[in-house]
């Protein structure tokens, strides 16, 4: 048995952060189904008691991770909710998005595993993952509402191309995730000048 790494004392949110942080890389390579919690301790060196200590069970840990990676998005991205934004201002928005997507490749898969295991209703991310959807739904339909003449359509076609384009680039790498965003964006704006 190898020597076990000595034990830090760290602030409460700290260890939280290691904690989350660890949990969502070991998700990232191998999903959420089947990791136990002894896995997420060993990921970032402590006990299951320990990790009990932080969190109650594996599934508020997922909460979590996923709340975690929203807080980040929406800080880096600056996603703007205002109702009003012009065509220009939305579609810089969607290119912000996308830029960051694209420079966080194992949150995108990450997200991709995370959203196809919660398709099944007993999934503990379920519900997180369909509130999202109606969320961004709604957002992105805010955002053009104002001159776009169908602004929940709009918003359903670029989620789910965005979606789409994530899902085959994380297959192939060599997908051009900008240019082909950059192409549809593109389409998608010019038809509604």
């Amino acid at each position: 048995m190898a020597p076990s790494s000595p034990r830090r004392r760290l602030e409460r949110a700290v260890r939280r952060n290691e904690i989350v942080e660890a949990a969502t890389a070991l998700i990232a390579a191998r999903g959420y189904r089947g990791l136990t919690l002894a896995q997420f301790a060993d990921s970032c060196g402590m006990t299951v008691a320990g990790m009990l200590h932080h969190f109650a069970s594996r599934e508020e840990l997922l909460v979590a991770v996923l709340d975690n990676r929203d807080r980040v998005d929406a800080a880096v991205t600056g996603f703007p909710r205002d109702l009003h934004a012009s065509p220009l201002e939305a579609r810089a928005a969607l290119d912000a998005i996308v830029a960051h997507n694209i420079e966080q490749r194992g949150i995108i898969s990450l997200y991709t595993i995370l959203g196809a295991e919660s398709l099944d209703p007993s999934h503990p991310a379920s519900e997180y993952f369909a509130a999202r959807l109606a969320e961004s739904v709604s957002i992105v339909a805010s955002l053009v509402s104002s001159w776009h003449p169908n602004p929940e359509s709009f918003a359903i076609q670029t989620i789910a191309f965005m979606d789409g384009l994530q899902l085959n680039w994380l297959r192939d790498p060599s997908i051009d995730f900008a240019g082909e965003w950059a192409r549809f964006a593109d389409r998608i704006f010019v038809e509604v000048s």
